[in-house]
């Protein structure tokens, strides 16, 4: 039982400065002859980001100030790195060599960007614990000082995967002049990973703190980059549906969807789909509700992320409420479904902080 509540309290996400304006996209172009770079599929990826910036900015959401943005031709999934502040957008995801059309990869590059929104916020979503905060705003000093040097070599290490998969694929020699080319590329970037680690070994406790709180937070960060996805895109299925490939059961995607019964969730403490339940509520009762809907989407995003600082900051007293509960239940019945158990109570906690954020 302890182990099992103590999994809950282990619930990453990502980090910036707020401003209440559209972002500046920085694009980072992949410099190689090797890597195939198609400026029209860089295109469609900005196009996307600026149009839910369109639909988000001006409003009472901040969103960043800047982000980098690198845009592979293909690659296994858009990922948001938070000492870097650069979201890997794929024109194309690729996952274990199972694809759809490009059109899917939209909502999940938009999710990746709905962590960068929930990074920004951080001060906002944390105010009300003072030793939470501090944990953040002393880590967001040393990103502040590194992430022009950790998105360089964000950049390098993207070039280096890309040419060893590029070198696997057309089986080309040692002495090819692509392989050539990587390894002048791993010779530098040993050396730029030398220097950047050293800095952050000499902050290693404050970036520790920062990591377990990063760990902490995620099942809340990767709900609300859902609702952003879901807010945009205007299809409760859109994550779900970039992460439901036929006859390959190895991506969990039904929890992930806004609109599914329950009796048809997995529900799993996995923290992408701790939330499962409170999706369904969030689509149901505000997301989908002309009442709400007429308000914004910014407005629906800012409300869906205060109801998970409610869920953050009420999450210590409703554990003890589940675990004193457990203990009755479980000595009447030892082989109840606790797991279960706990995870509906858990949504159950959001979902009433989504009708405080939502009055």
């Amino acid at each position: 039982m302890k182990f099992l509540l103590l999994c809950i309290l282990a619930l990453g996400t990502e980090a910036v400065l707020a401003a209440n304006a559209p972002t500046k996209i920085n694009l980072i172009p992949l410099e190689s002859q090797f890597i195939t770079v198609n400026s029209k599929d860089q295109a469609v990826v900005i196009k996307n980001i600026n149009n839910a910036l369109k639909q988000m900015s001006g409003g009472i959401l901040d969103l960043p100030a800047s982000i980098g943005l690198i845009v592979p031709q293909t690659y296994d999934s858009p990922f948001f790195d938070p000492m870097a502040l650069t979201l890997v957008a794929p024109f194309h995801m690729v996952i274990d060599g199972k694809s759809k059309n490009p059109v899917f990869t939209r909502g999940v590059e938009l999710h990746e960007f709905g962590h960068a929104i929930f990074n920004e916020n951080m001060e906002l979503i944390l105010k009300k614990d003072p030793s939470l905060l501090k944990r953040w705003t002393s880590a967001k000093k040393i990103i502040t000082k590194t992430y022009v040097n950790k998105t360089k070599l964000l950049k390098k290490q993207m070039l280096t995967e890309l040419l060893q998969r590029k070198i696997e694929e057309t089986k080309a020699s040692a002495t090819s002049p692509i392989s050539r080319s990587l390894d002048d590329l791993e010779l530098t970037l040993q050396d730029e990973e030398a220097l950047l680690m050293s800095t952050y070994q000499s902050n290693e406790a404050t970036l520790n703190a920062m990591g377990e709180l990063f760990e902490a937070l995620t099942p809340y960060n990767e709900f609300f980059a859902d609702v952003v996805a879901v807010v945009i895109m205007e299809d409760p299925q859109t994550v779900a549906n970039a992460l439901h490939f036929s006859n390959f059961n190895e991506i969990s995607y039904s929890d992930r969807s806004f609109r599914r019964r329950a009796s048809r969730r997995k529900l799993s403490l996995e923290a992408h789909d701790f939330y499962s339940l409170s999706r369904d509520y969030i689509y149901k009762y505000y997301l989908s509700n002309p009442v709400y809907k007429s308000k914004g989407k910014a407005w629906l995003i800012r409300k869906s992320m205060d109801a998970v600082s409610c869920g953050i900051h009420s999450q210590n007293d409703l554990i003890k409420k589940i675990s004193a509960d457990l203990e009755v239940i479980v000595k009447k019945n030892p082989k109840f479904n606790q797991e279960r158990y706990v995870l509906e109570k858990m949504n159950d906690g959001l979902d009433v902080c989504m009708d405080k954020a939502f009055l």
